[in-house]
């Protein structure tokens, strides 16, 4: 195998590298393991609130009842000295101090039903929640086992076309390397390229015969370059 043919075996390299490294930054499994993580991510956000309403609406009950309790040891307190006066202005202040007692009274165990109502809401909805949690978790575990295998299939396949550059770029002379890697850099279509006929497989454009002719009447140590893009050409 000539020089020429060498570096378009390392550009064939070059290439399927480029190609697997846009594959392993493109997979599909990138996405799903991402919409897997935010799914799972709203669901724990969901729990999590659902959770601490849950806890605040038992801590207000709680204190409902400490007021609740506290309101009735008053209610009585105020009653037992309704029995003992006589005066019509302090019987009057004690019904009106007991009567608000009591609406207040009323309107606690209102509010206290309203959250008791709650909670039993909230218990459902955490249980719910935690099933979906567990499912979501599942799935994102899964999402991440398929994307770390993917990956690995192409990483593995990276290092092989690695090695196999490291090969072939070995036994290429480092000037004709340096000449390859600057028209890369230029060329779009590519350093090396075969001729189909008269035709550049880099540009796609015909070469006039003359040209063809002449270069094949090039000495072994000149490459070949199409008139049109630039790239070397292996005849």
């Amino acid at each position: 195998m000539n020089v020429l043919s060498d570096l378009l075996a390392l550009q064939k390299t070059d290439i399927a590298i480029s190609q697997a490294r846009h594959r392993l930054s493109h997979l599909s499994q990138i996405d799903i393991h991402a919409r897997s993580a935010s799914e799972h991510a709203e669901i724990m956000q969901q729990s999590e609130i659902a959770v601490r309403r849950h806890s605040e609406a038992q801590r207000e009950i709680a204190n409902l009842e400490t007021e609740s309790h506290q309101l009735d040891v008053k209610s009585e307190r105020l009653k037992k000295q309704l029995r003992s006066v006589i005066a019509i202005r302090e019987v009057e202040a004690l019904q009106h101090e007991i009567a608000n007692c009591e609406e207040s009274r009323s309107l606690l165990d209102d509010r206290e039903l309203a959250l008791l109502e709650l909670v039993d809401k909230l218990s459902s909805e955490i249980e719910t929640l935690r099933a979906s949690e567990q499912s979501a978790s599942n799935q994102l575990s899964k999402s991440l086992k398929d994307l770390q295998m993917s990956q690995l299939v192409i990483r593995q396949e990276i290092q092989q076309l690695v090695e196999r550059r490291s090969a072939t770029s070995s036994v290429i002379p480092e000037r004709h390397l340096t000449d390859y890697e600057s028209k890369r850099k230029h060329i779009s279509g590519g350093a090396v390229a075969e001729l189909h006929g008269s035709t550049c497989q880099s540009c796609h454009l015909d070469i006039a015969r003359g040209e063809l002719d002449a270069m094949k009447k090039l000495p072994a140590d000149e490459f070949p370059e199409c008139p049109n893009c630039g790239c070397y050409l292996v005849i």
